[in-house]
C-alpha cells in the first residue's frame, strides 16, 4: 500500500500533460536520445517485416517489389527487372543458381496463360544461359486468408487442392519450371527467423524442383 501512494505521489496527471517546450534540446534527457534511436529503429524493422506479409495480399508491381525485398532479406541476391520491360525479378547466385521469376497476384487459380509468359521470358533468357531456372511465384486466392485458402480451392474444385490448373501444371513440368506460392515464400521467411534456413538448400531445391514446390 505504501509503495502504491508513492508512486502515485510521482505520478503527472493525466489532465495536466506535458508541455509542449518539454521536448526542447535543453530539456531533454540523455536516455530519450537513445530511446529515440531504438524506438526508430524497431518502427524500421516493423515496416521491414510488414513488406514481407505483404506477398500475402499484394499484387502487381507491388508484390514483385515485396517478394525481390523477401529474398534480399534471406541473403539471396536479386534484382528487379519488371520495370526493363523483361522477367519481374532475376536470381544471380552463379555459379551456384541462376534463376528468372515470374510473380503474379491472383484472385484464384494461375492457369496455362500464366505460366505462358514464364515460358516466353524463358526461351529468351535461355539464349543468353542454357542453365536458367524458371520459377513461377503465385500469390493465388489473394483475398482470402492464406490458412483458408486450400478449403476455398477444394470447394471450387474437390479434384485437385493445387492453386495451378491443370494446363499451368503441364506447362511449368515440361519447361522444367518450379511453381512457389507467396504462402510456401513466407514460411520459408519464419523459418530463417527461426535460424532454420540454409540459403544452398533452399536454391538447390528450387532448381530441382519440377512443378509445384514442395
Amino acid at each position: 500500500m505504501e509503495g502504491s501512494c508513492r508512486e502515485s505521489r510521482y505520478k503527472i496527471s493525466k489532465e495536466r500533460g506535458v508541455p509542449s517546450w518539454a521536448s526542447k534540446p535543453d530539456y531533454r534527457l540523455p536516455s530519450e536520445d537513445d530511446m529515440d534511436k531504438q524506438a526508430k529503429a524497431i518502427e524500421q524493422e516493423k515496416t521491414t517485416l510488414n513488406q514481407i506479409k505483404s506477398i500475402l495480399w499484394l499484387d502487381g508491381i507491388e508484390l514483385v517489389h515485396s517478394v525481390a525485398h523477401t529474398l534480399t532479406k534471406l541473403g539471396i541476391r536479386n534484382a528487379v527487372k519488371e520495370t526493363e520491360g523483361r522477367h519481374d525479378i532475376e536470381i544471380m547466385e552463379q555459379p551456384e543458381f541462376h534463376g528468372i521469376l515470374e510473380v503474379k497476384g491472383l484472385s484464384g487459380y494461375a492457369n496455362y496463360q500464366d505460366i505462358r509468359q514464364l515460358q516466353d521470358w524463358y526461351v529468351e533468357a535461355m539464349k543468353e544461359d542454357e542453365t536458367v531456372k524458371g520459377i513461377f511465384v503465385l500469390n493465388d486466392f489473394k483475398e482470402i486468408e492464406p490458412q483458408l485458402r486450400r478449403a476455398q480451392m477444394q470447394e471450387k474444385n474437390k479434384d485437385t487442392n493445387s492453386p495451378f490448373t491443370k494446363d499451368a501444371l503441364r506447362i511449368a513440368i515440361n519447361n522444367n519450371f518450379c511453381l512457389l506460392t507467396t504462402y510456401q515464400l513466407f514460411q520459408i521467411f519464419k523459418l530463417n527467423a527461426h535460424g532454420n534456413f540454409n540459403k544452398s538448400t533452399f536454391l538447390n531445391k528450387l532448381k530441382d524442383t519440377k512443378g509445384p514446390f514442395d
